[in-house]
């Protein structure tokens, strides 16, 4: 998946059984005081309440991603077929119990939920900062459960956005 701005500088294609992600972020601060920082917290935390409902195998690391100081962004991935479903089907279970749980199907709806947050017309794009946190749970889980290499590859980015 690649961003639409932003594209892998390397090529990845040459790498098909290799896990490409963005190089990650080593952050001053933990993933989740960060998130704190730039996002209204409660949504994180109905995150963490699906994941403790569907996924109660995952909330130590979930947990552990949360307090770690790594983030892989962006929301750009390349993984072999099979990873790449297991990593659609565990994302779009989240983030679709999110919106169900939030009321946030639609664009309006979604406006409607972060209207009051700082920066709405920012904040609106609230389930890709949550999968960028998803992503980098489900890059942990596929390294230590599978033992799964993980190649960090450059961005280029278009258009003076990051």
């Amino acid at each position: 998946i690649n961003h639409y701005r932003r594209y892998f500088s390397d090529f990845t294609d040459l790498l098909p059984e290799k896990m490409c992600v963005p190089e990650p972020v080593l952050l001053n601060t933990s993933v989740a005081e960060q998130y704190s920082q730039c996002h209204n917290m409660n949504d994180l935390h109905v995150v963490t309440e699906i994941i403790q409902k569907k996924y109660p195998h995952l909330m130590n690391d979930w947990m552990s991603t949360l307090n770690g100081n790594i983030l892989f962004p962006y929301n750009m991935v390349k993984f072999p077929n099979d990873i790449f479903k297991e990593y659609v089907n565990f994302m779009v279970s989240i983030l679709q119990n999110f919106q169900e749980v939030t009321g946030t199907k639609t664009y309006e709806e979604m406006k409607e939920h972060v209207k009051s947050y700082d920066r709405p017309e920012y904040q609106v794009r609230l389930l890709s900062f949550l999968a960028e946190r998803i992503s980098t749970l489900f890059i942990r889980l596929m390294v230590l459960s599978k033992g799964m290499e993980v190649i960090p590859v450059g961005i280029v980015k278009f258009d003076n956005a990051w």
